[in-house]
């Protein structure tokens, strides 16, 4: 039970509430707004930090798209990593935020990466004298 004379604001309960939901998933919310290419180009995207699973499966839609070559250009490399990431991480996103809306700009879709990719690799493996290094924190 709650003790309502102990940092009991309604803030403060949503925030433990949010933080018992969600367990010890780590996510991310990316904040877009793109309204000078779109004015419906505005929202949010939520990543969570994928699971030894996830990474795999991502590795295997990467090489599945890939057809099993080495991609000739930059670009096809690259929207093949972020499509297959994106289908593992993304929790929400906008409508608008999707791959077959050809309004969708390249440029869009490499910044949402690297603001999950900025945020992943925040996760970093502890010092060989066993601190840890990260500065991120469950969210």
């Amino acid at each position: 039970m709650l003790n309502n004379t102990n940092n009991g604001s309604i803030d403060n309960i949503t925030k433990i509430a949010s933080e018992i939901a969600q367990g010890t998933k780590r996510t991310y919310i990316h904040e877009m707004d793109y309204t000078h290419i779109d004015p419906k180009f505005v929202g949010k995207i939520v990543f969570h930090h994928p699971s030894q699973l996830e990474l795999m499966q991502i590795g295997i839609r990467r090489s599945a798209l890939l057809g099993g070559i080495v991609p000739m250009d930059v670009t096809t490399d690259n929207l093949v990593l972020m499509l297959s990431t994106f289908e593992q991480v993304i929790d929400y996103k906008p409508d608008w935020f999707d791959f077959n809306n050809p309004e969708l700009d390249y440029e869009i879709l490499v910044d949402a990466f690297k603001a999950y990719d900025k945020w992943y690799r925040s996760f970093r493996k502890p010092s060989e004298s066993g601190e840890a290094k990260g500065d991120s924190q469950n969210s």
